[in-house]
């Protein structure tokens, strides 16, 4: 007996598959590889080791800076494990 809900105008527009594209990857979880392999991909874009601010900035990469702290500790440990200086 639930009333039906109704949605937002303003999500009237939005293209059901790509919104549900991004609430999958909202609280995606990522293997220590996977973010290794991010950082690497990052370094070959840009020539070099990336800083925190440049892989933030990289629209190619999709892995937030912040994640790849909270698995190796620091920015620095992170480049260190994917043999990055």
């Amino acid at each position: 007996m639930g009333r039906q809900r109704r949605r937002h105008p303003a999500l009237e527009g939005i293209d059901a598959d790509a919104l549900a594209e991004f609430r999958a990857g909202l609280r995606r979880r990522y293997t220590d590889e996977e973010i290794l392999a991010e950082l690497r991909a990052s370094a070959l874009r840009l020539g070099r080791s990336p800083t925190m601010r440049e892989f933030a900035g990289d629209p190619a990469a999709s892995v937030h800076p912040q994640t790849v702290i909270e698995h190796f500790g620091t920015w620095n440990a992170a480049k260190r494990a994917a043999g990055l200086q």
